[in-house]
């Protein structure tokens, strides 16, 4: 069972979202480098289950942190 599985049991409508780097005007380095989060649903407010600089790093931050969770 991979990761995203084991999220989907828990959250049948997660999802992940590709957060980008965020750029200050006229600077090259931005403030806050991008990463890969995985939510609860498609919903802009939802829950961040997990995140990493990758998705499937982010799908199995998420899933991790599930285990960690009474069901």
């Amino acid at each position: 069972m991979t990761a995203q599985d084991k999220v989907f049991e828990r959250f049948p409508n997660a999802e992940a979202r590709e957060e980008p780097a965020i750029f200050e005007h006229g600077v090259d380095a931005p403030i806050e480098g991008g990463y890969w989060a995985i939510f609860a649903g498609p919903e802009l407010d939802g829950e961040e289950l997990g995140r990493g600089k990758s998705e499937t790093e982010a799908w199995s931050d998420a899933a991790g942190r599930q285990g960690n969770q009474a069901a």
